[in-house]
């Protein structure tokens, strides 16, 4: 028996966005969703955020090319990204 929780997660929409030295435009997290699946196609930084600011390389999450991570959202949270050193592209699942 294990203690782990296992939790079960349901896509409910996706899709992509481009960044370059600016960030990628921000994607408005749906009603229903809880968390979101994302990955970088180059190094960059991620910011999830409850206001429209967009990603940083200093607010933003540091997410080396191709390591996909869940994050956890609330209905209306803006997702950006911007490069660490090359032009990418930010890819996503939104969660409930």
């Amino acid at each position: 028996m294990s203690d782990r929780v296992s939790v079960s997660r349901r896509p409910i929409s996706c899709g992509s966005a481009a960044y370059t030295g600016t960030a990628s435009t921000a994607v408005v997290a749906p009603n229903n969703a809880t968390a979101v699946f994302v990955w970088t196609t180059t190094d960059a930084c991620v910011s999830l955020r409850p206001d429209a600011t967009a990603a940083t390389t200093a607010n933003g999450i540091r997410l080396p090319a191709y390591t996909a991570v869940y994050l956890d959202c609330q209905p209306g949270d803006n997702l950006s990204a911007i490069r660490a050193a090359s032009d990418g592209t930010l890819s996503y699942s939104w969660m409930t």
